[in-house]
């Protein structure tokens, strides 16, 4: 998180029953700078600094803030720790082979996690997968439709990240900015610039109570 880096994920998902049919994928790509960090995926854009989480619904044309938590979202490693503290281990394993390190987590039943597997580059040190398997109904809205997707896709799902393309980058100026997209007013927030006709949406009680008090 000290360095600038970049790199590309790309998201599959696929039913534990038939690993091999993917269901739907996404790919994107993520600037990081010193806990700052620039995340394109889809129709979504994320930028964080030390300041604020700036989250766009490009679609909708929704921006949502936020002040940032303790924990950088963009750090898979960090995402993976959070999950750890919450739910019960029953085994950890470690293998290498070649110049690859592999690392499995399996959960105690009951839990909504099944399994996570971590692959690292050994030479590098960075992770190259990111493979959950979780409960199905997680990953769906709340419907009543909900068991007759869980018995044609099976109790669980695979989730599997892969993080390609590592290079060292240069940060433009403006890149982690708040003031790129939106301005503070007495009477709340407003969107900017590009993203001037965006419905502004607060995430963060101290933020909403800021405007109040204005």
């Amino acid at each position: 998180m000290k360095k600038s880096l970049s790199f590309d994920v790309h998201y599959t998902y696929t039913s534990e029953l038939q690993p091999g049919i993917i269901l739907d994928s996404l790919s994107g790509h993520m600037d990081l700078s010193e806990g700052r960090y620039h995340y394109n995926i889809s129709n979504t854009e994320m930028i964080a600094n030390e300041r604020y989480v700036i989250t766009l619904f490009k679609e909708d044309k929704i921006m949502y803030l936020s002040k940032p938590s303790g924990t950088p979202q963009a750090d898979p490693g960090q995402q993976v720790l959070q999950v750890l503290k919450t739910m019960g281990i029953s085994r950890c394993s470690v293998d290498e082979s070649g110049s690859a390190k592999a690392i499995r987590i399996n959960f105690n039943s009951g839990s909504p996690y099944k399994e996570i597997r971590l692959l690292f580059d050994k030479k590098s040190g960075y992770l190259s997968e990111m493979q959950y398997v979780v409960k199905t109904q997680l990953l769906i809205q709340a419907t009543d439709e909900q068991e007759q997707v869980t018995e044609k896709y099976g109790e669980f799902a695979v989730v599997s990240c892969i993080y390609s393309g590592y290079a060292p980058f240069v940060p433009h100026p403006d890149m982690f900015d708040e003031h790129t997209y939106f301005t503070k007013e007495d009477k709340g927030y407003r969107a900017l610039g590009t993203y001037s006709d965006f419905n502004v949406f607060l995430g963060s009680e101290d933020m909403v109570s800021e405007r109040h008090d204005n």
